[in-house]
């Protein structure tokens, strides 16, 4: 993707993790690295998934940062061959797995509600994500057993938490952030929003242009859904933890 938008002439600037956002009076223009550097819009769309709070800390009620488990199997030339093609494999109440990557390493992820990390009534993605919270690597090697049980006692590489942006209805906000000229947020994953990723651009883009959000459950979240709880969510199962549960 990063060759692709760099043929369509998009500048793309890597390592300057964004710091803060500048504003003149009620209008953003722009955001500063933590080196510093300045870069000046006259819109600038925040797109940080699970991070957004730390940029918009309003978002923290609106959304969840919530990880889950991910963790890889080295398999040799004649066993990734055996599962080259098939589909992503989901197992509601254990997990799910997918075909083998070029390299021969099979992912799989543990079912689950998920992990926050709650700082200040706000949960934000912890800053060193390589670990296997208590008790799934278990949870690993239960999925492999039932699916694939030659690979249960295999060592378990490149595991890791990877972090969602979950609403409490599912839904993405791509809106105007309100009071705020010239500001625009797309968040709101809630873990199913890499299959609209060919389309995603174009709906931010239809806000922009029409300077509003149309769809109703798209749009900035001013209800009190955090009084009612999450919805329910058919691919999740069991309740979420907080990290510091499980340490």
């Amino acid at each position: 993707m990063y060759e692709e938008v760099k043929g369509m002439g998009v500048d793309v600037r890597l390592g300057e993790a964004v710091a803060s956002l500048e504003y003149e009076g009620g209008r953003c223009v722009g955001a500063v690295t933590e080196a510093g550097k300045r870069y000046v819009a006259e819109v600038t769309v925040v797109t940080l998934g699970a991070s957004v709070a730390k940029l918009l800390p309003v978002l923290g009620k609106q959304l969840v940062a919530r990880s889950w488990t991910i963790a890889h199997v080295q398999l040799t030339e004649e066993e990734a061959e055996k599962l080259k093609g098939i589909p992503v494999t989901y197992s509601r109440d254990l997990g799910f797995f997918m075909e083998p990557d070029r390299t021969g390493l099979l992912k799989v992820s543990p079912s689950g509600a998920g992990f926050t990390n709650y700082v200040d009534g706000v949960s934000l993605p912890t800053e060193q994500n390589g670990f296997l919270p208590a008790g799934e690597e278990e949870a690993v090697r239960k999925l492999l057993r039932v699916h694939l049980p030659s690979l249960a006692d295999r060592p378990l590489v490149g595991y890791k938490i990877c972090w969602c942006a979950d609403t409490v209805d599912s839904e993405y906000i791509i809106d105007f952030v309100p009071g705020t000229e010239g500001l625009i947020v797309a968040t709101g994953d809630s873990g199913h929003a890499f299959k609209m990723f060919p389309l995603v651009g174009g709906w931010i883009k239809d806000v922009l242009e029409n300077g509003k959000q149309s769809i109703f459950r798209w749009k900035w979240k001013e209800r009190s859904d955090a009084d009612s709880g999450p919805a329910d969510v058919s691919w999740r199962v069991g309740k979420s933890r907080d990290l510091s549960e499980v340490f």
